[in-house]
C-alpha cells in the first residue's frame, strides 16, 4: 500500500512537472514570436530603398516606379513664399546604391519637433524628403529647391514673434531673408547607407532657396548650434573627418566653427580636441 501510495505520489508530480514544462515552452513560443513580430515592423520600416541611375545613361529610366507625396506648405514668416516637401518612397541617386536610415523625427522648425509627421499618404512604407517646392503664394509660381534629389534632414526658417506681436520678440535663427538646411548629397563613405556617417552639409539660401552655399567643412555634420544674433554670428558644434578616413565615426573629433550668417562662409575654428588638450595642460598638477 505504502508503495502504491509513493508511485501515485510520484505520477503526480511527474505529471505536474511535465504540465509546468508545456506551459513553460508555450510562453517561451509565444514571446519568441511577439518579439520576431515586432523586430520585422521595425526593421522593415527602418530605411528607404534607393534607385540607381547610371552617370553616363542616355535618357535611362528608373526600373521601379518611384512614388512621390506632398505635406502640408510651410508660410515661411515675412516673405510671400511657401515651402512644400515632396516625399518618397525611392531616392534616387547616380552610380550609389544605398538605403537611407529614418530619424525618428522630423526636423524641419525652429521650434518642436513632431515625430513622423511628413509622409506619403495612404502608406506604411518608409519615407524620406527628397526636394522642396519653393512656391510664390501670390504669383502660383514654384520651383524645385534641388536639381536632383537628395536627403533633406533639416529645414529651418524664420518664426512669427511666440507671443508677442512686436519684431523683437521673434526667434533670433535664422533671421529674415534666409532658410537653414542640412542635406546630405551622396552615400559618401561607400557603405551603402546613408546614415550618420556619411557627410551632410549645412547651408544657408535666400528665402527663395536660391543662392544656396555650405557654410561646414566638407565631410562633416552638425551636432549642435546657436546664434548670437547681435554679431550675425552661427556657432557651429561639428564633427569632421578628423583622420581622414572618408567617414563620420567614433574614431573622429568635435570641433567648434563660427559662420558669418550675412557672408555665408565660415570665418574661423574656435576650437578642436587638440587645442583644447593644449589648454588643459595649463590646468593639469604639475608632475
Amino acid at each position: 500500500m505504502k508503495k502504491k501510495f509513493v508511485l501515485e505520489r510520484y505520477n503526480q508530480i511527474l505529471w505536474a512537472g511535465i504540465g509546468t514544462g508545456v506551459a513553460v515552452v508555450v510562453v517561451v513560443a509565444v514571446l519568441t514570436g511577439t518579439v520576431a513580430a515586432l523586430y520585422a515592423m521595425f526593421t522593415s520600416r527602418s530605411g528607404v530603398p534607393v534607385a540607381v541611375v547610371e552617370e553616363n545613361a542616355q535618357g535611362g529610366t528608373v526600373p521601379e516606379a518611384v512614388h512621390y507625396d506632398f505635406c502640408q506648405p510651410i508660410v515661411v514668416y515675412g516673405s510671400p513664399y511657401q515651402l512644400i516637401r515632396v516625399v518618397t518612397d525611392r531616392l534616387v541617386v547616380r552610380n550609389k546604391p544605398a538605403i537611407l536610415r529614418q530619424k525618428g523625427y522630423d526636423s524641419y522648425s525652429s521650434r518642436e519637433r513632431s515625430y513622423d509627421s511628413c509622409r506619403l499618404y495612404g502608406s506604411d512604407r518608409p519615407s524620406a524628403v527628397a526636394n522642396v517646392l519653393v512656391r510664390h503664394a501670390d504669383s502660383g509660381a514654384m520651383q524645385l529647391l534641388l536639381k536632383e534629389n537628395a536627403v533633406i534632414q533639416a529645414l529651418e526658417y524664420p518664426q512669427p514673434p511666440a507671443r508677442n506681436t512686436e519684431p523683437e520678440f521673434a526667434p533670433a535663427f535664422p533671421p529674415a531673408g534666409v532658410l537653414y538646411w542640412e542635406i546630405a548629397f551622396e552615400d559618401s563613405n561607400g557603405d551603402n547607407v546613408i546614415d550618420e556617417h556619411d557627410d551632410s552639409g549645412a547651408y544657408l539660401s535666400d528665402i527663395d532657396g536660391r543662392n544656396m552655399v555650405r557654410i561646414t567643412p566638407k565631410v562633416s555634420r552638425v551636432l549642435e548650434k546657436i546664434y548670437d544674433k547681435a554679431r550675425t554670428l552661427l556657432t557651429l558644434r561639428i564633427v569632421r573627418d578628423s583622420n581622414s578616413d572618408g567617414k563620420l565615426d567614433d574614431k573622429d573629433a568635435p570641433s567648434l566653427i563660427e559662420v558669418s550668417v550675412v557672408k555665408r562662409k565660415m570665418v574661423r575654428e574656435v576650437l578642436d580636441r587638440a587645442s583644447l588638450r593644449e589648454r588643459m595642460r595649463a590646468a593639469e598638477p604639475r608632475r
